[in-house]
């Protein structure tokens, strides 16, 4: 089971992984525009009242930022553990 079953489904759950990242970004965000007093999606909604764009413009792109190095760091997590047990994420023809 722990040779054969486990190591094949850790590609699977990596991805599972990252989807899973980009909704609760979502989520969170919009939860902070509705509910909180704090935090990026509140900025992002209170200037948008105020028509401070440029504070818009910060709000979406550190949202962006932490996104995408989110998004890196499970990359190298799951290229990690996939090494461990010799699978890739790599296509044949050396696509991701």
């Amino acid at each position: 089971f722990f040779h054969v079953i486990i190591p094949a489904t850790i590609p699977y759950i990596f991805t599972g992984i990252r989807l899973a990242m980009g909704n609760s970004f979502m989520a969170i965000v919009g939860a902070e525009m509705i509910a909180a007093n704090e935090g990026i999606g509140y900025l992002i909604w209170t200037s948008r009242l105020y028509f401070k764009t440029d504070w818009v413009f910060i709000g979406l792109i550190s949202l962006g930022l932490m996104g995408f190095l989110t998004d890196r760091v499970i990359r190298s997590i799951s290229s990690q553990a996939l090494g461990r047990y010799g699978a890739t994420t790599e296509t044949r023809f050396g696509g991701r």
